[in-house]
């Protein structure tokens, strides 16, 4: 889930980049990119969790 927020670190080092950002659509691709981010973490953490065992004896 990191890669796309290292790869956008990464293209900050360009100034065409950071100019392409810097406007109100870029600002919305970005939160944009942020809330899919979000969403696919708490999926991913949903899918990858291990069952809850029933206890036998009390």
């Amino acid at each position: 889930m990191a890669a796309p927020w290292v790869l956008l670190l990464l293209l900050c080092m360009r100034p065409a980049a950071v100019a392409a950002y810097n406007t109100a659509a870029g600002a919305a691709v970005l939160l944009f990119g942020a809330v899919v981010s979000v969403i696919a973490y708490r999926l991913m953490m949903r899918i990858g969790r291990l069952p809850t065992e029933t206890r036998v004896l009390r």
